[in-house]
Order: structure tokens, then sequence, then C-alpha cells
């Protein structure tokens, strides 16, 4: 009877280790990109290109949608004093840059700021920003990015459907130059975005097939079987 038992047991384990089946799919992921290229600020409602495609539901399950902008300004200043007394320039750039997205809505309003200063002598007689009362602020930078997670609402569901998604980039920079009273600037601003839309989804799973291994189970536990008949027979 013990030999039955154990024999039994061993059954079960070397069962239990062939019979499988497929497990469930694991997550999956699709991503797109657009931007609107570096051009001349104000920029107001600039479509992203290309568009981004919806969901294709035929693959699964969507399980969330994730945001991730990025802008960019760059600024060139050029300024000359006209005091007759040396004086510190101080150049600000800010930028104000806007996203819109599905069902028009505002996605991410964000601010950067940059500054730039320098310290230039009297004026020297010629207005042509050269020389030692003038000074040039070329190609300073600023960034800002965000990220957004969607997974139910009317953003998400945008996604979901059948149309393309649009989205817009606004981007208006303000540009100060202080530090005299007199002074003359030349000031060119410049400004860029992108978004990545990524898709977070659920594969639709095939049917459940046993695996190769199932019927060389199948036949040690008939082999087992009888076996044990065998035995009890004798």
């Amino acid at each position: 009877m013990k030999t039955k038992y154990l024999i039994c047991v061993a059954t079960v384990s070397v069962l239990s280790s062939i019979v499988a089946t497929t497990t469930a799919a694991l997550s999956a992921t699709i991503v797109q990109s657009a931007s609107v290229p570096l051009m001349p600020t104000n920029i107001t409602d600039e479509p992203l290109t290309p568009v981004i495609n919806p969901f294709d539901t035929s693959l699964g399950t969507l399980d969330a949608v994730t945001i991730e902008f990025n802008g960019l300004m760059s600024g060139d200043a050029r300024s000359e004093s006209l005091d007759a007394k040396p004086a510190t320039l101080t150049w600000n750039l800010e930028g104000l840059f806007t996203l819109v997205g599905a069902n028009n809505t505002t996605l991410f309003t964000q601010t950067a700021t940059v500054r730039d200063s320098a310290v230039v002598a009297a004026y020297d007689g010629t207005l042509d920003f050269q020389g030692e009362s003038a000074v040039s602020f070329i190609g300073l930078t600023a960034n800002v990015s965000g990220e957004k997670t969607f997974t139910n609402g009317s953003v998400f569901n945008a996604f979901g459907g059948t149309e393309p998604v649009d989205f817009f980039f606004s981007a208006e920079t303000i540009s100060i130059v202080t530090g005299t009273a007199n002074i003359l600037n030349a000031i060119a601003t410049k400004a860029q975005g992108d978004v990545q839309v990524t898709y977070d989804y659920t594969p639709s799973e095939p049917e459940s097939v046993p695996e190769p291994a199932t019927p060389l189970g199948l036949g040690l536990v008939a082999g087992l079987k009888l076996l044990w008949q065998r035995k009890e027979y004798r």
C-alpha cells in the first residue's frame, strides 16, 4: 500500500509539471510622435504633425494613454547702450507654452524663463550693435516638459475612437532688456514643441491550447495505472 501511495504522488507531480496550457497574454505598448519644428514666435494653435492614429481595438483592450510634452524656446538679442556712462544690461526671456489635444482639451500650460547679463561701456558714438557699448546675447534657450496618463474620461476615450487625434501648439514669448533708460535692442525668438503618445494595452488572448507535452503526461499516467493493476493481480 505504501508503494502504491508513493507512485500515486509521483504521478500527480509529473502530471502537474507536464500538462500545461498557454498563459494569459502580457501587456504591450504602441508609441507615436508628432512635432512642430523651430519657428519664429508668437505661435498660435499650430498643428503638430503627423496626426496621432487612434488605438486599433482589434489588437486588444486599451488600458492607458500617456502623453509626454516637450517645448523649447531660443532667442538672440543685440543691445547697444546710448548712455554716457557704463551700464549693466540684463536680458530676460520668458515663454508661455500651451498644448491642446483631444476634444479641444488644454493638456499643458507651462512657462520657461532664461536670463543673462553683461556690462557695457559708455556709448561709443556709432549705432551698430558692435564695440564696447554693445552686447549680443546669442542662442539662449529654455525648456519645458510634462507628462500625463489617462485611464478613463473624454481624453482617454478619444484615442479609442475611429478618428485621428490632433494636437495644437502655442508659444508666446516676452523679451525685456533692462539696465539703462537709453538703449536700443534687436530681438528674435523662436519656439518648437513635440508630443509622444503611448498606448498601454492588453492584447487579445488567443485560444488556450494544450502544450505538446500533454500527450506524454497522459501516456505516463496510463502506464503507471496498468502497473498498479498488475501488482494487485499478483
